[in-house]
């Protein structure tokens, strides 16, 4: 019990009067809390977790007036690019469809802000928010795990072909989750802890061969770039840097050698799927292999070079204003548009051609903004450390953490991605926004 309270134990910098405004904001502590949990369910409790903690929210800084928590340039951005992918939606050919993705988006950037609120004025929240991060990707390691040496895990959840699903059913999503939940993980370990230590590394090892054998090529890629990322930030020798990528890339390859099926999804099936090497397990594949591009190869696969080829299509028709946010799928199967049955799907699976394509060059205008921000930031504390021989301050490591988490989330745009605006994947990306917003504004 005396755990819970301390929770809820308060900063001496706002104090909520009315006794049922405690009480629900003690409800949504815990909900919070409880956040990364949730996401091991599905969309919905995550989705639903965001929507009454932004709406408790609003009303607390109408009823408290905190507008100053929304008094910051990442929040003015947000806030233009949100009107802005509104009023796009009215201009779409599909109006109520396309509000359903654009109008309810804010939420997301309404609960980032919450969760700086609750950090700034709750004591005890980081620390047990991180305990219940920790505990959840340790259930799906010990899921996964299972899984992949017993074919099932305590839950019940049979491995499918070549890819896990651990803990989340028939979803294939446990690369991808760990992949981008880790930057958070690293940034509120070294938040409370303030140091790496060797049970954190051996954390670290674990969940890095569990992506690598989760049979995601694009999660491994991303996972490795964090890793390399944050290495050569604390490390000052470069031929330390460079054995340690030699490590990494051949225990990487032993590991995928070793077992049959990680071979075929990891090397076989990317072979196949860009057109180098024949399938041998199918017949029939001959027209993929004849058509392929004058290059000689395809881009991540036919399908995938189908999907990018139909967005820049819609590009092109409306460079603009785009055909409106989450109108690919109702736009794919126009004759103008459309290139074979690989066209139509739920989205263009990538980031920066889906936003071309639905909110048109001033959309991408925002995203790229943002992206190149990040690495500026990036870059300059890189020059600090590798150039000007400076020792970054706890807050400028603990930023450089999360601008480089942000990158791998939602700013690889060379590599596949999810639906820009689908909820689930929103709720994962959003989640380090309101730490990164408190280390903004937190004064050292």
């Amino acid at each position: 019990m005396s755990f819970i309270l301390k929770i809820f134990e308060k900063s001496e910098k706002f104090e909520i009067k009315s006794k049922y405004d405690v009480m629900y904001a003690n409800i949504l502590i815990i909900l919070v809390c409880l956040f990364p949990i949730s996401l091991l369910t599905g969309p919905f409790l995550p989705d639903l977790t965001i929507f009454i903690c932004s709406f408790f929210f609003i009303y607390l800084i109408f009823k408290y007036k905190l507008f100053e928590y929304f008094n910051n340039y990442l929040f003015k951005f947000f806030f233009i690019f949100w009107i802005y992918i509104v009023l796009n939606s009215l201009l779409s050919e599909n109006i109520s469809f396309s509000l359903k993705s654009s109008f309810f988006y804010a939420r997301f950037f309404i609960f980032s802000v919450f969760i700086s609120f609750l950090i700034k004025n709750y004591n005890y929240f980081t620390r047990y928010f991180f305990y219940f991060l920790t505990l959840t990707l340790i259930i799906v390691l010990i899921e996964s795990f299972l899984q992949f040496f017993f074919g099932k895990g305590l839950m019940g959840f049979e491995k499918p072909n070549l890819r896990l699903t651990g803990p989340f059913g028939d979803r294939q999503i446990v690369g991808s989750f760990i992949m981008r939940l880790l930057p958070l993980y690293l940034f509120l370990f070294y938040f409370i802890n303030h140091k790496v230590n060797y049970k954190l590394i051996s954390f670290l090892f674990l969940l890095t061969i569990l992506v690598l054998i989760s049979g995601e090529r694009t999660a491994f890629f991303g996972l490795s770039i964090f890793i390399f990322s944050i290495y050569i930030l604390f490390e000052k020798k470069l031929l330390k840097f460079l054995s340690f990528l030699l490590f990494y890339f051949f225990t990487s390859v032993l590991i995928v050698y070793n077992n049959a099926d990680l071979k075929e999804r990891i090397v076989d099936q990317t072979l196949q799927g860009i057109g180098i090497k024949q399938y041998t397990f199918e017949t029939g594949e001959d027209i993929y292999f004849k058509q392929k591009p004058d290059r000689g190869f395809y881009l991540f696969s036919r399908a995938h070079e189908v999907h990018f080829m139909t967005a820049f299509k819609m590009f092109k028709d409306s460079p603009i204003i785009g055909k409106g946010p989450n109108m690919y799928r109702k736009k794919c199967s126009d004759e103008k548009f459309f290139i074979e049955q690989s066209s139509c799907t739920t989205h263009p699976h990538n980031f920066i051609l889906q936003i071309m394509a639905e909110t048109g060059l001033l959309g991408t205008f925002f995203y790229l903004f943002i992206f190149f921000s990040l690495m500026k930031k990036i870059l300059f504390q890189l020059y600090l450390t590798k150039i000007k021989k400076l020792e970054l301050s706890l807050k400028q490591v603990k930023l450089y953490f999360l601008n480089i988490g942000f990158v791998v989330n939602a700013f690889i745009f060379i590599l596949p991605n999810g639906n820009f605006f689908n909820n689930y994947l929103n709720a994962i990306i959003y989640l380090p926004l309101g730490f990164y917003l408190y280390q903004l504004n937190k004064h050292e």
